[in-house]
């Protein structure tokens, strides 16, 4: 499963930086549909421990970063 390498990251998932409310609303947006994919795929009955912990892990990163962006935005 190539594509769902937990280490692949880009540089700016790391560190949001702050932009305007458009921006902001579009990463969210992004974020929400990374987290939506990690959870279906999840929900695979054959999906590794190891590779099931890995996506645990980047899915609380992510929400993480759209708890951070919304804090922000208020």
């Amino acid at each position: 499963m190539s594509d769902s390498d937990p280490t692949a990251t880009s540089s700016d998932d790391a560190n949001p930086q702050p932009a305007s409310g458009s921006a902001n609303q579009s990463r969210v947006t992004t974020l929400r549909e990374e987290i939506r994919s990690i959870d279906d795929k999840l929900n695979l009955p054959t999906m590794d421990l190891q590779t099931k912990m890995e996506l645990k892990g980047r899915r609380s990163m992510l929400e993480r970063q759209v708890n951070d962006i919304e804090k922000k935005n208020k």
